[in-house]
């Protein structure tokens, strides 16, 4: 009996030892300032992906909770760490501090309820991440599986007149999809579109115009259903005498699940499919 009860307390001991082990650390995020790209006495190397690294002096301990990773590219290489904030400094940048790196905040976001922080990384930093805080890692997977554009020009324009530009998107696959409308046209111009033009081979300037965003909805397209969106070619270039266009298209828009929840962060910011779709067409005027 009296070594029955000793392997039963050797295993106790061993599954409390475990828990212990998997017990993941606490997050780490602190206020920092940036002190310049150079080394710096007190300050430390922060690093952002796609940028060269600054050096920044670190703060006070923020209180951190509730990390999500989750997917922010097609090809599942570029993640986002979503972290909630009590609070932030205005004068302060957050910094995440795991894995021996100190990781600067992409962007930072603040409402009644307190502040967030995120912070990009790649495929083998947010796996490890998640591993180290036991959470899950979202990947996007694909939702234009169906789909077929087509570009055209609507009517015969003449010079002086509109040159309305149309993208047709039609559902030939066999599960509906949400399409995200708008959210890019606050301004002269909707940005989801890009054109590029020549006139009898001469290259047209092409307008600045800034993207601010806009109000968008979510059109839903089930299979065998279309939508068209469109735009006039004169916001992006200017045709003051006859000759051949020829126009290049290219349009950037979102697609969500058939579902209510719209990517909405952060449960469901992986579920969005971005789509490009580039387009040639031709206009004698």
């Amino acid at each position: 009996m009296p070594q029955t009860r000793r392997l039963l307390l050797l295993v106790i001991a061993s599954l409390v030892g475990s828990a212990a082990v998997a017990e993941p650390p606490p997050l780490v995020v602190r206020s920092g300032i940036t002190v310049g790209t150079s080394p710096t006495k007190g300050a430390v190397k922060a690093t952002r992906l796609g940028r060269a690294p600054d050096y920044v002096r670190l703060g006070a301990r923020l209180h951190a909770t509730k990390p999500h990773i989750f997917s922010v590219s097609n090809a599942n290489d570029r993640f986002l760490v979503w972290l909630t904030l009590r609070s932030l400094p205005r004068t302060r940048w957050p910094y995440l501090v795991a894995l021996d790196t100190v990781f600067m905040a992409t962007s930072t976001g603040s409402d009644s309820t307190g502040s967030t922080a995120s912070f990009e990384v790649d495929r083998s930093e947010a796996t490890r991440l998640a591993a180290l805080w036991h959470v899950p890692m979202t990947e996007r997977a694909p939702l234009d599986q169906g789909l077929v554009y087509a570009w055209r020009i609507d009517g015969e324009p003449k010079l002086g007149d509109p040159v309305p530009i149309v993208l047709r998107i039609e559902n030939r696959g066999n599960q509906p999809v949400r399409v995200m409308m708008g959210g890019r046209q606050r301004g002269v111009r909707d940005n989801r579109f890009a054109f590029t033009a020549t006139l009898d081979g001469e290259p047209l300037t092409v307008k600045e115009a800034p993207d601010f965003g806009g109000l968008s909805t979510n059109q839903r397209l089930a299979p065998g259903e279309h939508v068209e969106v469109g735009a006039d070619l004169r916001a992006w270039v200017d045709v003051d005498r006859p000759g051949r266009l020829d126009i290049s298209c290219q349009y950037e828009g979102e697609l969500f699940p058939d579902n209510d929840d719209h990517g909405q962060w952060p449960d469901h910011a992986h579920e969005t499919w971005q789509i490009t779709v580039p387009g040639n067409l031709q206009l004698t005027l």
